[in-house]
């Protein structure tokens, strides 16, 4: 019990401060013109159950120089620096330049609760081609007039003709298609399919977890994922919620206005806490604790099968 107590106060002491710390990195510093290299901005900071981080949007170009080809999605995980509790995210931008010289790439503005963090600039050595004197070099040659023939304007517009192939191929489907329906008598509807209730669902999902035994066989995060995602979908099913794409903090936030009792607010709260700690902090819950998580969930279930909201 003192080792649960002390290992509870040295994760909760990380909440106390969020540590922002924003950087910009390039692939190399040294392309050639026209070559493609990964932009990295990148947002370190420490766990916090509330957090909320806004990616400046891009058009084409970055600057007036960098044009982007790809935004990729943005990724979370661990910072390379040792801490279990320093998390970072990080987007990654596919550009190029087509200018000389030294390029300056200004520091990127993150928005990070409410405020805003900005990254290093950055400076790109852009590498222009080099052309050998002594090659022989030649004029534009002139433009011919080619006589075409039947097959090389086929070549040429093998496009169209193929479109409008299918187009006449859709037509003629659509045709016979009413035409069959016409003659064939109309058949009886599909019954409607059975709309199982959010908390049937819920508390099957909990009783086949509770059969696979992952906490019994120390699968500690695997167990308290799964345990998660059950307690999500039952909320997003039930209530409408985003719960997927919310904290622990913000679904807790956003039941208080249904008509549910705090008793099991606090109850769904502190299996969720549980489930974070295990699934992002490397905490291995207690024996006690894994049981507790599985029967507060499903006793929040089976208490509000019947919420209506306030």
């Amino acid at each position: 019990m003192l080792k649960y107590i002390l290992t509870s106060a040295v994760f909760f002491a990380a909440f106390l401060g969020v540590a922002q710390n924003a950087f910009l990195e390039s692939d190399t510093n040294r392309l050639d013109l026209g070559k493609q290299t990964y932009l990295t901005i990148a947002l370190e900071y420490s766990i916090d159950s509330e957090h909320r981080v806004v990616w400046p949007t891009y058009n084409d170009t970055l600057t007036a120089a960098i044009e982007i080809l790809k935004v990729l999605p943005t990724d979370t995980s661990l910072a390379d620096n040792g801490n279990d509790h320093i998390f970072k995210i990080s987007q990654r931008l596919l550009i190029t330049c087509f200018d000389t010289g030294l390029v300056v790439i200004p520091p990127v503005k993150i928005g990070f609760n409410d405020s805003v963090v900005e990254t290093n600039p950055l400076l790109i050595t852009m590498i222009s081609p080099r052309v050998d004197e002594k090659d022989n070099l030649r004029d534009i040659a002139d433009i011919r007039e080619v006589n075409l023939n039947f097959i090389d304007w086929l070549k040429k517009n093998w496009m169209w003709v193929a479109l409008g192939l299918v187009i006449l191929g859709v037509i003629y489907f659509f045709y016979r298609h009413v035409r069959i329906t016409e003659m064939e008598p109309s058949a009886p509807a599909a019954p409607k399919k059975e709309i199982i209730p959010a908390h049937i669902t819920a508390l099957e999902a909990l009783k086949k977890l509770k059969e696979k035994e992952k906490w019994q066989r120390g699968l500690l995060k695997e167990y308290h994922t799964e345990l998660s995602d059950i307690a999500r979908t039952y909320v997003e099913d039930r209530f409408g919620l985003m719960a997927h794409e919310r904290t622990s903090k913000e679904i807790i936030n956003d039941l208080k206005r249904y008509g549910i009792s705090s008793d099991s607010v606090i109850t769904l709260s502190a299996a969720l806490q549980v489930a974070d700690m295990a699934k992002f902090a490397k905490y291995k819950p207690l024996p006690e604790e894994n049981e507790n998580a599985w029967l507060q969930i499903s006793a929040f279930i089976e208490k509000t099968a019947e919420v209506t909201q306030s």
